[in-house]
Parts: structure tokens; sequence; C-alpha cells
């Protein structure tokens, strides 16, 4: 994504010197027009919020010259001498631009040898088996308005009104329909030829509360989706269906946010991917329900193996992720986080250490409003390219190129009083 040189964002702005903007008329120059306020200005987007609470973005140039010379006055504006700089780009909750739409529909919506109750929020549609599916688009929700605060095409690439995508999570909460779905879904990723893919859903199936599916053609447009890739919770998945803000659904929905804002496009790695999510677990819920999966003894469905989860019990507390890097970093016993290793994760080789370390590069690379532009960035350019985010991109972030210098920086930041 291009800047425009007229358009200097100073990382010095903060978040708080902008928060009562009144709502004005935008023109853009085809003569649209929207009523709303200003809300910031990252990785080249404004980014307006209606009255109704809906987040809007546009670029600058789509202005009309009056609304560009007013944009310029708000982003050069100083921020006030006696306000301190947020330490976090995500807030500890996230702010609500309203409530959102969310309703439940007459409809039922057969997919295999179940039907499922429709509820449907702005961004996603939850079918459930139950009554579960408001909460979990309550939670669905509160992920994506804190996402779209850190990636700024999001509202673009999931549309407005008519024009909009939703993402599918399935919710099932009896163990029969679940067995009976998974049964259904093995076989149908048989007849599709994807042999792998139903070795490796038969294997973990039974084992975790959640996996990513793949939804054929025709089940795709029974639910109502603009994308086919469908989160799948199992019974038991979480830890109260009733609950608005469960840590692990955040991860997820998280991950899916992430997953469909690629479009296909991109394979986001694997660090990427768990990073953003247990940032998302940690910020908006104030800790992790993944801390103990270790996955350092896992043999894959292919080949042949059930693999073996184990525990950390220096990370046996989700709540105290954090302190327990810190002291890690402290620590003269062991190796300290190694940034290549983490660019280098994946199921195969995942301990609780390593995705505390995932969750702090995230942290890291989100720690102030010029950092957010950089990860805005490397988003979009992965999401143009359609080149996964890999080495060479995580070095943008240093001037002097070299993972050397990153990890170095990254280190104090861990040790310092900024990661908290």
């Amino acid at each position: 994504m291009k800047h425009l040189l007229f358009f200097t964002l100073f990382a010095s702005l903060y978040t708080s010197a902008f928060a009562q903007q009144e709502f004005r008329t935008w023109t853009s120059k085809d003569g649209k027009t929207v009523e709303a306020r200003y809300v910031s200005y990252i990785g080249g987007v404004v980014r307006l919020q209606t009255k109704s609470g809906r987040t809007v973005g546009v670029r600058p140039n789509q202005l009309t010259p009056g609304d560009q010379d007013f944009l310029k006055t708000l982003i050069q504006s100083p921020p006030s001498p006696t306000t301190r700089p947020p330490t976090n780009v995500l807030p500890s909750k996230p702010v609500r631009r309203t409530r959102p739409t969310i309703e439940n529909l007459k409809e039922k919506v057969q997919i295999g040898p179940i039907y499922f109750n429709v509820t449907q929020s702005d961004h996603f549609r939850i079918l459930s088996t139950g009554r579960n599916g408001r909460s979990y688009a309550e939670n669905a929700e509160m992920v994506y308005q804190a996402a779209a605060t850190i990636l700024p095409e999001l509202d673009t690439t999931f549309g407005q009104g008519e024009s909009s995508r939703h993402m599918v999570a399935i919710l099932i909460e009896d163990s029969s329909d679940y067995n009976g779905f998974i049964d259904y879904y093995v076989k149908d990723l048989q007849a599709r030829g994807q042999h792998q893919a139903a070795e490796q859903a038969t294997a973990v199936a039974g084992r975790v509360g959640q996996m990513g599916i793949s939804l054929n053609a025709s089940d795709e447009d029974a639910a109502g989706t603009g994308f086919r890739n469908v989160a799948l919770f199992s019974p038991g998945g979480s830890r109260n269906g009733k609950e608005d803000e469960d840590p692990f659904r955040t991860h997820v929905f998280a991950k899916q946010i992430l997953n469909g804002h690629g479009e296909g496009k991109v394979n986001w790695p694997f660090w990427l991917a768990n990073g953003f999510g247990y940032r998302m677990e940690i910020e908006l819920c104030g800790e992790t329900r993944t801390h103990m999966i270790d996955y350092s003894k896992f043999q894959s469905a292919a080949g042949g193996g059930d693999g073996e989860i184990v525990t950390s019990q220096s990370f046996a507390d989700g709540k105290k992720w954090i302190s327990n890097i810190k002291k890690l970093m402290r620590s003269t016993k062991g190796k300290k986080g190694d940034v290549n290793e983490v660019l280098a994760s994946s199921v195969a080789n995942l301990t609780p250490e390593r995705c505390g370390y995932m969750f702090a590069l995230c942290h890291y690379m989100l720690s102030d409003s010029a950092m957010q532009e950089k990860y805005a960035h490397m988003i979009e350019n992965a999401r143009t390219s359609g080149q996964s985010p890999e080495e060479a991109s995580v070095k943008t972030f240093q001037q002097q190129g070299s993972l050397e210098a990153f990890q170095e920086n990254w280190h104090d930041y861990m040790k310092g009083s900024r990661f908290r």
C-alpha cells in the first residue's frame, strides 16, 4: 500500500487526542456522502465511524479536496502534552463502536446429517445445534472490532450492506451430533480426493475443541458464506457457551478473521496466525486457554502416529504468560527467545514456551503506532502479492534489515516495562 506523500503519519499520534471528534459530512469525489467522525489514519487508510457505529475505511485521495485539507489538520495536530501514549495498541477490553447487529434467523440450514439454527451478525453466520449461537456471535464481533484497529482494510474485505461477506462458524453441542457430522465430513473429503485431509480430520477431531474445515461448494452455498474455510466447535470446546468473551473462541475467531482477510490468496505462516490469536486472547480476555498444548512429540496422521500432548508447568497459568516470559528472559538456563525458531514454528515443533514467544513477538510488532503501521503494511503487501510474510517481511521492522538487530530489540522489549 503506497503512502500519499502529503499525509504524514506521526508515530507520536495518540488515540485519545481524537477521541471526541465531532460528526461531520464527508464527501467522496464521485459525490457519495457519509456522516461520520474521524477515528484514525493508519497504513494509508482513513477510518471513519458513522453514528450507527459502523466503521468505514477510505483512502484520502478518494475524498474531495476540502475533506483532504480537513484531514491534514487532524493528522498533523500535535497531541496534548499532558496525555501519555498508550503502551499497547489493543485496549485490555475492546472499545465497542456500538453493539453489533445480531439476529436469530427463522431459517434452518442442513449440512450433511445435521440441521442448524442460524444466528447472523455483521460479519459472521453462526450455525448451531443449540441456543448458544448469539454468545458466539457476540464473541466473534468483539474480536472483529479489535482486529479492525490493526488491519485497516478489513472492512473493505468483508464489505458492507448487500455486498457484505460473512464468515461461518459451526457449533455442535451434542457429542453424537458431532461424531455424525465428522463422519459425514471425512467421507466428503474422501469423495473430493482429499485423502490426507480426511486422515488428519479423523486423527484430531476427537482431541481438540476446534478445528478448521473446508466446505464443498454445495455446503458453502447452504451455509451462506463467502469463504470456504469454516471454524468447527465441538461439545465442550469453550469454557462456557453462554459467555461472550471466551479466550479459546477469541483465539479461533482471530485466526479466522485473519484467514478471511487473506481471501485465499495467502497462506499466513504459523507464527503470525497463532501470535495474532494469542495476542487477542490475552488482551481481550485477560488470559489464554491454549497454554497446555505441547506438540513437541507430535506426529501427523499422515505419518501414522497419534501424537502426544503434554503440559508445561511454567505456562500452566494462562493469566501469567507475560511474567513467565520475563522470567525466561532473566534466566541463565536454557535458550532465550530465538526469532529464527519462532519464525520456523509449526504444529510439529510447538511447545508452550514457543507459544509464549509467538505471542511476545506479535506483542512487540504491535507495540506502538509506528510498529502497528508497519504490521499493517506487512499484511497488505502479503495480500497484494499473494506471498506469505516470511523472514524478509520481519526484517522490514528494522532499519538495519537484519534479524540479529530485530532480535536484540525484541529481547529488550520483553525485558522492559512496556511488555505488560
